[in-house]
């Protein structure tokens, strides 16, 4: 099955998630899909990459969870979708902002850009974090 760009960004829109997880003071951007759809997120996984899991929703039920990890995966994913995106196109921006704010590996785990982690560097990554909290209450 080949998804476009405009669907996996509409099925982003409406089961996907944007966040910034905290590991011990690093902030960590992560996106991802969770839904019922096994197959679905087989695809997208083998497309991007990332980590795709199933596990068991509180009715018992398949649930399947994939995700991206880290400004270089999840920048990768956001460029490719944010055009096409309605729900958490601001969502995303504000992401791939943060996103810039990293040090940056390819996928031979060469330095693309590195970027020294300041107070100010800290400032604005917390900046951005505040924006995309505010930008998802501006959806519901």
């Amino acid at each position: 099955m080949k998804l476009s760009l405009q669907y996996i960004a509409g099925l982003f829109d409406g089961e996907g998630w944007i966040t910034v997880n905290n590991n011990k003071g690093n902030f960590v951007p992560t996106v991802g899909i969770k839904m019922n759809g096994l197959y679905l997120l087989k695809e997208l996984h083998q497309k991007f990459g990332g980590y795709c899991y199933e596990r068991k929703n509180y009715i018992n039920r398949p649930l399947t969870d994939w995700s991206l990890r880290g400004a270089f995966q999840v920048t990768k994913f956001l460029k490719k979708i944010e055009p096409y995106l309605i729900i958490k196109k601001e969502q995303a921006q504000i992401c791939l902002k943060l996103c810039k704010t990293y040090s940056i590996r390819d996928d031979k785990n060469n330095w693309i850009k590195k970027i020294k982690k300041t107070k100010n560097v800290i400032d604005a990554r917390e900046k951005f974090i505040k924006q995309i909290k505010e930008a998802k209450l501006k959806v519901i």
